[in-house]
This record gives C-alpha cells, sequence and structure tokens, in this order.
C-alpha cells in the first residue's frame, strides 16, 4: 500500500491503486516485485503480533534470497496516504535509530502553507556534489515565499513540542479510538460498505461539524497538534453519530454493524 511518488518509476514502485493508472498507459519499470503490508490489524498472513514472530519480515527475506538479483529494497516506513500503517519494531529496526545519509521531506516543512520539498545531505554527500555538479531544478525552485514559511513552521513545531502537549493528546487519542471501536466489528464493517460508504460517513461527520477525509475504504483522523483533550472528547462523539448513521444505512444494504455482507433477498 506505500506511495513513493507521480513519475514513472516512483509510480511503479507504488504499492496503492493510484499505480494502476500509470500501468494502463504502460508507464511502468520492469522488474518490479511487491511484498504483502506489515499490517498488524488485517494481517496479509492470518496471524497476531508478537506470536506471528513478524512473519511479514521473515517473508521479505524470504523474497530477497528467492529473487536473487535485487538491486534495492524500497519501503515508506510508516505508510502515510493508505492507511497510517505504523510497524512494530521489529519490523524495521533501523528506521528507529539511524542518521540517514539522504532525507527528502516536504509538506510538513511549511506546515503546508506553502509547497515546498527539501533534500538534506551530510556534509561528506554534500562536499562530493559542490566537485560533481547535480544540475537540477524547477521554475518555481527557491522561491523565497515558499522557504519564508519553513523557518516560522519549523519554529512552532518546537514549541508546541516543547509544551508537552502533543505528547499527552496523541496516546489519549489512540486510547480513546481503541475504545469506541470496540462495540462494533470495525474490520468486518470496512469492508462492507467500500469508498461509498466511507463517503456517506465523511459526508454526515461534515454536517456534525467534524471534517473526516474519505479515502477509499478508510476514514482518516488527522487532527492538528493544537487539539486539547476536550476537542478530541467532542470530536470523537461528533464521529461515533456519524457511525450510528452508518449502522442505519448498512442495514438498507442488508448488513448489519458486527457482521459481514450478506445478499438482500
Amino acid at each position: 500500500h506505500s506511495y513513493h511518488g507521480a513519475t514513472v518509476a516512483s509510480a511503479a514502485f507504488t504499492g496503492d491503486p493510484r499505480r494502476w493508472f500509470a500501468e494502463q498507459a504502460r508507464c511502468t519499470v520492469q522488474g518490479v516485485r511487491f511484498a504483502p503490508d506489515c499490517y498488524c490489524y488485517r494481517c496479509p498472513f492470518g496471524m497476531e503480533y508478537p506470536s506471528c514472530n513478524v512473519q511479514c519480515a521473515r517473508y521479505l527475506d524470504y523474497m530477497i534470497k528467492e529473487e536473487g538479483n535485487v538491486a534495492a529494497i524500497i519501503v515508506e516506513p510508516v505508510v502515510g496516504t493508505n492507511g497510517r500503517l505504523v510497524p512494530p519494531p521489529e519490523y524495521f529496526p533501523l528506521n528507529w535509530d539511524v542518521t540517514p545519509d539522504i532525507l527528502t521531506t516536504a509538506k510538513g516543512a511549511t506546515g503546508a502553507y506553502t509547497p515546498a520539498g527539501i533534500t538534506a545531505a551530510t556534509e561528506k554527500v554534500a562536499d562530493f556534489f559542490e566537485q560533481e555538479v547535480f544540475c537540477h531544478g524547477h521554475t518555481y525552485a527557491f522561491h523565497p515565499i515558499a522557504l519564508c514559511a519553513i523557518p516560522a513552521a519549523v519554529s512552532e513545531y518546537k514549541k508546541l513540542m516543547a509544551s508537552g502537549l502533543p505528547q499527552k493528546t496523541a496516546p489519549y487519542l489512540k486510547e480513546k479510538n481503541r475504545k469506541t471501536k470496540e462495540p462494533f466489528n470495525v474490520k468486518a464493517e470496512k469492508f462492507a460498505g467500500g469508498p461509498l460508504m466511507t463517503g456517506q460517513i465523511a459526508a454526515n461527520a461534515m454536517q456534525n461539524g467534524l471534517y473526516m477525509a474519505a479515502w477509499y475504504d478508510t476514514l482518516v483522523i488527522a487532527p492538528p497538534l493544537i487539539i486539547t483533550e476536550e476537542e478530541i472528547d467532542q470530536a470523537m462523539d461528533r464521529r461515533q453519530g456519524s457511525r450510528e448513521y452508518r449502522g442505519f444505512r448498512l442495514q438498507e444494504f442488508g448488513i448489519r454493524p458486527g457482521h459481514g455482507m450478506t445478499r438482500k433477498r
């Protein structure tokens, strides 16, 4: 389910449905192979963590050995758009304790207020390109209006993290979300309605004053860093109201919350 970009090569490496359009236009790169997701919530191997012994990582190791001619492994460490899939520490241990040689970042650098992309490198890598010039750029590269948002956004991030608010509200939201879904069989519900159903839930939530993005069969919850526990409670209550609306819609299709899809006779 990873996403790596919109160019021919990066689209070919992408595992989510946006790759399909590139394939239809035959804009692909030969020799790409995909591995199963590290998705503990819906394990592709039908196992449970941690008793699974991280089967997804062991299977990836098997693929590398069987393929025998692997140039690179391209991984989205935490899958973003397609479900916010956070792997367990054992899956990709270097991800959590490594200093990269080259780092790319974009939206977060400006708080998404202006379009900007950054490529940062160690001094050793940067020194190489002082002698071996890599000529590359775009019409609006180094635009001062886009760049001026970066120090402002980074400064705000530092203040928020120093306040301790995100460190407090993040686990609070996670726990609230876990408790909210327990009365429902969310796994069955999610596949029952598909993208049309998530779109209906998001639309109803908007009418209740809560914005949730519907992405295929996933509802995206991405609150701002300044959110408080009281605002989280309010948002979760409104989301719950949208889920109850969903139950009504599911019954129209012959589906009940907590059950799989059935044919309406």
